[in-house]
């Protein structure tokens, strides 16, 4: 498709002023950017009043599940992301797959909006070479972890994720992880961990990441950073010294968040101090299921603590959200410029209504209402925390900027209109303000409609 964009004002990526420009896609790449492209015989599209951004990056993404069982993660499209990183927090679903790279692919095929860059789970390799992963790992079991990541990286993985919080992720040893990371450095990819607390032991699991990182090289990246906890409210500063420290001293270390002080998980990382869980995570009250865990356990007659085991033995996979942590750590976070923003967001179809408001408007509420409206920073600087940052952090090529010779991935919006409107009570509404996405110089987005093109790719690296 030959298509030129006329009388808008782009948004480069890089962080820099807003200038107005035209500019021309052909056959997937930007072949021109000039302030008045007049020599053209393609389609054409008044951008004005609008910003032409480069297409969003979600560096925290579990669309993995969505390849893998067959349904549209239509959300991604909605809020602009034309790029996302998925396999984060260790979780897999390509474990019993002798190429999980290769099967991915091919159950991709065709099927893809946007492009996928994916990471191999901790879970997938635990579960293919263990009897039980909810071991420790024998030396010989470590070893066979690494030769099937090794084979991955070749295969055109771009890393490896942990969820150290998560079984069976929970019950590997440092060592385990250090040796898993010296094959991803070996290939120079990346390592994202989602760490083994995000409460009272924070600090402790960010000196274990920093770590890690340093014994072995690897490219790290913090996902979601959070504190969780009443008791730890307002202690992000001092997280954030911890891994500043750290990057001063040379350790390649990153991290990622998302704009809400909700999470969203499943009720086993209650375990196995349920009791203590309960209350680092806002207690009873504060536990969301259908109703809160407090309502549930009234209504069963149960203490909160056997409320949540029954939950459990019924079913093992049960989500919930959490209320357990506080705007001013978020924002902190979100302030810093090694921080990118990432969803962590998945919607299971249409019909799925236990959904956080994350996976539909997390971008859009980082440009409307902390960019904008708050003012926590610049609107061209939440653009570059969403493009051209995460592009340089896992080293996708060509993407995440706008300039000649990329690929034309863009989200065109209006500044003053752009907004998440999903929340907890309706989490399926979609934001407003983007009226066109186009993945690989296609529209997926056009006037606010979502097309047939699906022209996304598993990238390789």
């Amino acid at each position: 498709m030959k298509l030129l964009i006329k009388n808008g004002a782009i948004v480069d990526g890089s962080g820099a002023d807003v200038f107005r420009s035209d500019l021309l896609v052909e056959d997937g790449k930007i072949v021109q950017i000039s302030e008045s492209i007049t020599d053209f015989d393609c389609e054409t599209l008044d951008a004005s009043g609008m910003w032409i951004s480069p297409g969003f990056i979600d560096c925290h993404s579990h669309s993995d599940e969505a390849v893998a069982k067959g349904y549209t993660d239509y959300h991604r499209l909605v809020q602009g992301i034309t790029t996302q990183v998925t396999g984060n927090c260790g979780m897999g679903n390509f474990a019993c797959e002798t190429n999980m790279m290769k099967k991915y692919c091919e159950l991709a095929k065709g099927q893809l909006y946007n492009n996928h860059v994916p990471l191999v789970a901790h879970s997938d390799l635990r579960e293919k070479v263990m009897d039980d992963p909810i071991l420790v790992a024998t030396d010989a079991e470590v070893e066979a972890m690494c030769n099937i990541l090794d084979e991955q990286m070749r295969s055109g993985a771009w890393g490896f994720s942990t969820g150290l919080q998560y079984s069976p992720g929970k019950y590997a040893s440092f060592d385990e992880i250090e040796r898993l990371c010296q094959v991803v450095s070996r290939h120079k990819g990346i390592y994202t961990t989602h760490m083994r607390c995000e409460s009272v032991g924070t600090k402790d699991s960010v000196y274990e990441t920093i770590e890690i990182a340093k014994r072995t090289g690897v490219r790290v990246q913090i996902s979601h950073i959070k504190v969780m906890g009443e008791e730890r409210f307002g202690s992000s500063p001092e997280i954030i010294k911890i891994i500043e420290d750290a990057r001063l001293g040379g350790v390649d270390i990153w991290a990622d968040c998302y704009p809400y002080d909700y999470s969203m998980t499943t009720l086993s990382v209650l375990l196995p101090d349920i009791e203590e869980s309960i209350k680092v995570r806002g207690g009873a009250e504060k536990i969301i299921l259908h109703k809160t865990l407090a309502e549930i356990s009234k209504e069963r007659n149960l203490s909160e603590v056997d409320t949540v085991k029954e939950l459990l033995r019924e079913d093992i996979d049960i989500e919930a959200f959490y209320s357990s942590m506080c705007e001013e750590d978020m924002i902190n976070f979100m302030q810093c410029d090694w921080v990118s923003i990432g969803s962590d967001g998945l919607c299971r179809g249409e019909h799925d209504k236990f959904v956080h408001p994350r996976s539909f408007g997390t971008f859009p509420r980082v440009i409307g209402k902390y960019a904008r409206e708050k003012k926590i920073f610049s609107m061209p600087e939440a653009i570059r925390k969403m493009t051209s940052q995460p592009a340089e952090v896992y080293r996708i090529p060509n993407r995440g900027l706008i300039k000649v010779g990329n690929f034309a991935d863009l989200v065109i919006f209006d500044p003053n209109k752009i907004i998440d409107t999903a929340t907890f009570e309706e989490p399926l509404k979609y934001p407003e303000g983007i009226s066109h996405v186009l993945v690989n110089g296609e529209f997926i987005i056009k006037n606010n409609r979502l097309t047939k093109n699906r022209v996304g790719e598993v990238l390789l690296n």
